[in-house]
């Protein structure tokens, strides 16, 4: 199913099989529908630290927070449809490759520019149409590359980003919600609320509740 879903021009391999710790970086996809086993939380301890884990769970929202609060990077709903499934995968592509000073964004240039200027200004709300000016290309040209390569349309792909960096600012740092809601282009604290429980499944608030005592759990059994 997954083979048959995910499309990809760098061609990944995917296996329908048990993963097998070893020196390379995996993204993980664990199947945790009602008619599957649970994963133990215990498996991610004994886990390749350069793994995504990703849940693909039922479209239920209780089942987004267990997701979430097992230690998911992130969730995918069932029936699974290629576009979220693309675009899933792509951000753990991108959260793994974080530390590698030679990770690109794409192999296309003009999406590789894009990409780079998007996440450098993050908290700035850009049109496509000026982008398209600032790289020389049409607003045709653009949004169909963008789309192809990361699966959704630039602005669409930055609210994306903008959403996964608050989220790891709320697990790491006690900045107020409103306060990286500003950092990260909000200003008001509703629209980020209505953003991020729409991508998340829950409020910021609860994300991180959750987050952090997914991370006394882990320190204390450590």
């Amino acid at each position: 199913m997954l083979r048959h879903s995910l499309f990809s021009p760098h061609r990944p391999e995917i296996l329908d099989t048990t993963p097998v710790v070893e020196d390379v970086c995996q993204i993980i996809i664990h199947d945790c529908r009602r008619n599957r086993p649970v994963i133990e939380e215990n498996f991610f301890q004994a886990g390749n630290a350069c793994q995504a884990n990703i849940a693909l769970i039922e479209p239920e929202r209780f089942s987004r927070d267990a997701a979430f609060g097992a230690g998911f990077a992130d969730f995918v709903s069932w029936p699974v449809l290629a576009g979220e499934l693309y675009v899933r995968v792509l951000g753990q592509c991108r959260s793994l490759s974080l530390d590698d000073t030679h990770f690109r964004y794409s192999s296309v240039p003009l999406v590789e520019r894009c990409c780079v200027h998007l996440t450098r200004n993050l908290a700035q709300d850009v049109s496509v149409a000026a982008l398209a000016r600032m790289f020389n290309t049409n607003h045709t040209t653009l949004t169909t590359l963008f789309n192809r390569e990361m699966g959704l349309p630039p602005i669409a792909w930055q609210r994306k980003m903008r959403l996964e960096g608050a989220a790891r600012q709320l697990t790491t740092s006690n900045a107020p919600i409103t306060t990286i809601a500003e950092r990260f282009g909000y200003e008001l604290p509703a629209n980020f609320a209505t953003a991020f429980h729409r991508h998340f499944g829950m409020t910021p608030r609860h994300y991180r509740r959750l987050s952090r005592a997914k991370l006394k759990l882990n320190v204390a059994e450590e």
